[in-house]
């Protein structure tokens, strides 16, 4: 695929787990985890039943996924039905919710089935959650920072190209020169926490747009960049509202009706 020798190339990755690891999501957002096509076998039931089970109580769902290459819903519905019975009070003593980072697994999911189904009917392929970073000569160690969603910088981009030119400013070089927008959604827009993205995912050929999506800067398109000598590329950086990402990136109609829909269950905080 051009799109991914595109994206091999640019961060000279010899390792053959990084194209195994970088998924194209076609229809939802990205399935990680190997055997998520298959259908599920009774020993590997079996197997995620015990981990349940037997596991220390402060392992979450996450682990047992990870180590059973499952997807996350699955170990969900087999601990629900069939080790706690439908006993959602014993379910959750089990494994409790943290509510932030729940919305923000939940709103990120939603965001990138929207988008990829949103980006699929113009011929573009969006990426979500692609592991770029693993052998990154920008970072000093081996990172599984995951952007949430990513673009490969073509001429089937022209239109945002122009927006970018008009609303944000952005250098037409500079846009002619990257190879790929990076985004990442974030309620939280305090300076420490833009930093901390900003370190996991600035790149010199790739722009970074973080989305606030609680956004509480009326008649603001943008955010100034916080003063940071930890900030390497600020041109290639955008903090933008939500509204000037839908209207950058061309979302109407029903897919911006649900865009809007997303941002006020999150700002609700309604699961």
């Amino acid at each position: 695929l051009k799109e991914l020798g595109i994206l091999v190339s640019l961060f000279k990755i010899r390792n053959i787990a990084f194209i195994n690891a970088f998924n194209k999501s076609t229809e939802a957002y990205i399935k990680r985890f190997p055997n998520y096509h298959e259908p599920l076998t009774e020993d590997l039931k079996k197997k995620i039943i015990l981990e349940i089970k037997n596991r220390e109580k402060n392992s979450s769902i996450s682990d047992i996924a990870s180590f059973c290459s499952v997807s996350y819903p699955t170990v969900c519905r087999i601990a629900v039905k069939e080790v706690f019975k439908d006993n959602i009070n014993a379910y959750r003593q089990r494994f409790p919710i943290n509510e932030v980072l729940e919305m923000g697994s939940i709103t990120h999911a939603r965001i990138n089935d929207l988008l990829t189904k949103h980006f699929k009917l113009k011929g573009i392929y969006y990426f979500s959650n692609p592991m770029l970073f693993l052998d990154s000569p920008f970072s000093k160690t081996k990172s599984q920072n995951k952007p949430d969603g990513l673009l490969i910088n073509r001429k089937n981009l022209k239109l945002f190209q122009e927006r970018l030119i008009s609303i944000l400013g952005i250098d037409l070089k500079l846009i002619n020169k990257v190879k790929a927008f990076q985004f990442d959604f974030t309620t939280l827009l305090s300076k420490n926490n833009i930093i901390d993205k900003i370190k996991k995912y600035q790149h010199p050929e790739m722009i970074l747009f973080i989305i606030g999506t609680r956004w509480n800067y009326q008649r603001r398109n943008y955010l100034e960049l916080p003063k940071s000598k930890k900030i390497l590329y600020p041109s290639n950086i955008k903090i933008i509202s939500p509204m000037t990402f839908t209207y950058i990136f061309d979302l109407k109609g029903i897919y911006l009706d649900r865009f809007k829909d997303i941002l006020y269950y999150n700002s609700e905080w309604d699961l």
